[in-house]
């Protein structure tokens, strides 16, 4: 079965399946005997690599709860472009690499995100994964490889070190005091390193708020409670602004990286 729960991405970032999606499990596999072998896809893990950086889904206990009577369930699943995998009981859990960009292991960067690895690494964390049907097995075979053939590990925390070092910069420049760079109008927020800055910002009333994208990947600005038209994707270099006429608080996310959030603060 192939699930969709990136549809409806919150701020704070979990995947989410709703309701529908999950009643359509329960009817889909309850003419199924127990022998049945189930596979999932869904594009976010089904269960918690690392609710922080949005890397679980939030209703996805519940529908595994729905596949616990079945002797073999394999669930496959992208999103954080590195291999894990998670036994419980029948359900065998397992995340893939990607060709597009490696980004960190959960909890040893700032932010997930593109992670930058030296070149001549690259195609250690780049991969793919074949999935092998063997008829006298129980379960499925699934193998990854990664581009170059070598093990990820070196490149990984080469990245690592490196996103890590450059976040150790950034915060020494921002203590020091702010950069010799254009000045920014008061309603400018910048998008860079999977991040709004200023995360917060105050503007009167009848104000334009303009996004920079300076990242080179795409973000979407999304307003949390529907007050103002959300984006289109904006690729890098790309600007949006709205105007903001009444007073109060307008918080936001990125509804394709949904861990990053920002407010606007309209006073009259």
């Amino acid at each position: 079965m192939g699930l969709v729960n990136v549809l409806d991405l919150k701020a704070g970032g979990l995947g989410s399946l709703g309701a529908e999606q999950l009643e359509w499990i329960q009817r889909d596999v309850k003419h199924l005997s127990s022998s049945t072998p189930i596979v999932v896809f869904a594009h976010v893990p089904l269960w918690s690599v690392y609710p922080a950086w949005g890397w679980g889904t939030d209703d996805g206990a519940l529908a595994l709860s729905y596949l616990k009577r079945f002797g073999s369930v394999t669930v496959l699943n992208g999103h954080i472009h590195q291999t894990m995998q998670k036994v419980e009981g029948n359900v065998s859990f397992h995340t893939a690499l990607s060709t597009a960009f490696p980004q960190p292991r959960p909890g040893t960067a700032p932010s997930p995100g593109p992670m930058a690895v030296p070149a001549g690494q690259l195609r250690d964390v780049l991969g793919v994964r074949e999935v092998h049907y063997i008829p006298s097995n129980r379960h499925l075979a699934v193998v990854d490889h990664t581009l170059s053939g070598n093990s990820p590990d070196a490149a990984f925390a080469a990245g690592e070190a490196a996103a890590r070092a450059r976040a150790a910069a950034a915060g020494s420049a921002a203590a020091a005091g702010p950069a010799a760079a254009a000045p920014s109008a008061p309603g400018d927020v910048n998008i860079d390193n999977f991040a709004f800055s200023p995360k917060t910002i105050t503007v009167s009333a009848g104000s334009k708020v303009t996004w920079r994208n300076r990242d080179d990947v795409p973000h979407r600005i999304q307003s949390t409670n529907n007050k103002f038209k959300p984006s289109p994707v904006l690729d890098t270099k790309g600007v949006y602004s709205v105007d903001l006429k009444e007073s109060g608080e307008y918080p936001y996310f990125c509804s394709i990286h949904p861990v990053m959030v920002g407010k606007i603060v309209v006073t009259r």
